[in-house]
């Protein structure tokens, strides 16, 4: 679309980039966001982090499951539910109104070129 000059995509633009920042931000959500700085980090969060966590607290146990582990599956498990809902929210309202915008749009992959003579 941005090469395409047209002016009347301009709404189009806005609305792929505002889509792009919010798949972005669902990306970083669930896979953390990367950290730039340099050296070795522990800020790291998210439901892939929980879930490790947990495993980690259950598979080493060779004890019975304790009010631990099941506090910590609990945190993993909320985690995991929290992320799930803000795709399907995403799904359900921004990618519905942005995928019938862009249907609506006559945007053409091919570019018209003159005949060799």
């Amino acid at each position: 679309m941005k090469d395409s000059k047209r002016t009347d995509l301009k709404d189009q633009l806005d609305k792929t980039k505002v889509v792009k920042d919010s798949i972005n931000a669902l990306f970083d959500a669930i896979l953390d966001k990367e950290d730039k700085r340099q050296g070795l980090t522990r800020d790291s969060q998210g439901p892939l982090v929980d879930i490790q966590t947990a495993s980690q607290y259950i598979d080493g146990n060779i004890s019975p499951v304790s009010e631990t582990d099941r506090r910590v599956f609990k945190k993993a498990e909320d985690s995991v539910n929290g992320v799930v809902g803000r795709v399907n929210t995403f799904y359900d309202g921004l990618w519905k109104e942005y995928r019938s915008m862009m249907e609506k749009v006559s945007l053409s992959s091919f570019k018209e070129y003159p005949s060799i003579k």
